[in-house]
């Protein structure tokens, strides 16, 4: 089943997961920036981010932000997050799939 515009929507599996989940280094095989996600217990609140790594000088880190059920940081616009439990990959929208780094 298609949406108008031709996307199929995401699964609601996989959306619904615990932000320990997905902490850890991502990398793209379609040549995507690099995606950290870490829990921060150096500020206050705590809370998850996002280390978005262009190359080695130019690393944006977001807060991680859930709302309604979905999972997203503001990177010059909203950017969601989905993840795949059983295949262990996460899509982010507009960059695609990435997979877990080997450590």
């Amino acid at each position: 089943m298609c949406r108008r515009n031709n996307e199929y929507p995401i699964p609601a599996s996989h959306l619904y997961f615990r932000m320990s989940e997905i902490a850890g280094r991502w990398c793209s095989r379609e040549g995507s920036p690099e995606v950290r996600i870490y829990h921060n217990e150096a500020r206050r609140a705590g809370g998850y981010h996002v280390a978005f790594a262009y190359d080695a000088k130019t690393v944006l880190r977001r807060p991680l932000r859930q709302m309604w059920g979905l999972c997203y940081f503001d990177l010059w616009g909203r950017i969601g997050l989905s993840y795949d439990h059983e295949r262990d990959v996460l899509t982010l929208a507009g960059y695609g799939d990435y997979y877990r780094a080997e450590e």
